[in-house]
């Protein structure tokens, strides 16, 4: 992992950051009322996709994406995204710079964190990677339910959350 310097564009003061790429689905945040000891990925993952069939019936959920360096508590909305908020990284920081080549970051070299639900981890949104195994690409604008749970949604389809 390649590290960056960057400037805070209010203060000046410089910093060397380690960053990743963190994508965040839409409704991900449902993990924010469980514990991965009490629901489990799986339960987790139906409940959520219902929620988004309902929601999104052509089965295009959002992705947000984030720029975060994990040891830090650096965490801002990434540049030059299909879904592209008001402010991100760039409205506070200077365009990262590699550290050793001096070369600025090209972001989609980023590596793409991985975001799990089980014992040892729980991260927001984080039953998708662990139930299906999927991660998205960086800068990926959507994830496609019906790809995930194997069906064709010009079909009938029902998600039963038993």
């Amino acid at each position: 992992m390649s590290t960056y310097l960057i400037s805070n564009r209010r203060t000046g003061k410089e910093g060397v950051v380690n960053l990743q790429a963190s994508a965040n689905v839409e409704g991900g945040n449902i993990t924010d009322d469980y514990l991965p000891e009490e629901t489990d990925a799986e339960e987790l993952f139906l409940m959520w996709a219902k929620m988004m069939m309902e929601k999104y019936p052509d089965g295009l959920v959002p992705i947000r994406w984030g720029v975060k360096d994990p040891q830090k508590a650096l965490y801002e909305w990434m540049p030059f995204q299909q879904h592209q908020p008001e402010w991100d990284f760039l409205t506070y920081f200077t365009w990262p710079v590699d550290v050793e080549t001096g070369e600025r970051l090209r972001w989609t070299d980023l590596p793409v964190m991985d975001k799990l639900w089980d014992e040892e981890h729980a991260d927001p949104g984080g039953f998708i990677q662990s139930y299906t195994g999927w991660k998205p690409s960086i800068y990926q604008p959507y994830l496609y339910l019906p790809a995930l749970l194997g069906v064709d949604i010009k079909k009938e389809t029902t998600i039963e959350t038993s």
